[in-house]
């Protein structure tokens, strides 16, 4: 499977920001957008899922991954949120509504027992992925493709990559979720110029998370970085441009000398 992204001519430039939780996103993120503005260019920072306020599937699913499967922010999802949204935003294009349909009465099924849900969160996850597809539609229609275009630098924290990779991670077919991106965004699908993939050690990873305050979401487990991180590294074979591994188990400006090296060749003077 290879993962069809569409070349851009545009003046700007894409920059994706990837890898595991506890990795340095974030913080490389917010480092490169201020040194890029420092040297005169014009950001634009953003990252994926978006906020609630900015796309109602990346707010939900996003609440959903921090609170670990709350019932009513599924519930709404599916119920409220999906299906009122869909056939506007993908009109003939989506090819799978009759199956994530199926998949969605499913879910619904488990409303009355949210331990049957627990049980099924296989299911949950992938239908997860249509929330996150419809978001990252969002995405490029409304802030990567408009900023790029009008000639401005677009870093995001996290984009497609990840979704591939939990996916792998889930023993969910990310395959078929490439499938589905390649199908229904087409042209909005634009190529990154650059993807960065932050590695982190696992001795570095247990530092992080001891020291980490606030809510655990459910990917913040010993057993899961080791499965992301794997992912993260099969999947980088299939994708356009080939990431371009970050170490960041140092200080943050180790790894933001090691990303404005590798973007010397395509910053525009």
């Amino acid at each position: 499977m290879v993962i069809k992204t569409i070349p851009h001519n545009f003046s700007g430039l894409l920059i994706y920001i990837e890898g595991p939780d506890l990795s340095g996103k974030g913080t490389l993120a917010f480092l490169l957008a201020d040194r890029l503005t420092s040297l005169g260019y014009t950001v634009r920072l953003t990252k994926e899922p978006q906020e609630a306020d900015k796309s109602i599937f990346g707010g939900t699913v996003r609440r959903i991954y921090q609170n670990k499967f709350p019932w009513d922010a599924i519930n709404k999802l599916v119920k409220d949120e999906l299906f009122l949204h869909m056939e506007q935003l993908l009109g003939i294009r989506y090819q799978y509504v009759k199956e994530f349909q199926l998949l969605a009465q499913q879910i619904l099924a488990y409303e009355t027992n949210e331990s049957l849900c627990r049980r099924h969160s296989h299911d949950v996850l992938f239908f997860l992925q249509l929330g996150m597809l419809l978001d990252r539609l969002l995405h490029h229609r409304n802030v990567i493709i408009p900023e790029v275009r009008a000639g401005k630098i677009v870093i995001s924290d996290r984009c497609w990559y990840s979704t591939f990779a939990y996916a792998k991670a889930t023993d969910i077919e990310w395959q078929y979720l490439a499938e589905a991106h390649n199908n229904c965004l087409e042209q909005e699908f634009i190529r990154p110029d650059r993807i960065f993939l932050l590695d982190v050690t696992l001795a570095q990873w247990r530092k992080r998370k001891k020291i980490r305050s606030g809510t655990e979401d459910i990917f913040e487990s010993e057993e899961f970085f080791k499965k992301i991180r794997t992912a993260y590294k099969d999947i980088a074979q299939f994708i356009a441009p080939v990431p371009v591994v970050i170490d960041t188990n140092h200080e943050p400006e180790n790894a933001l000398v090691q990303t404005m090296r590798s973007l010397q060749d395509i910053l525009k003077q």
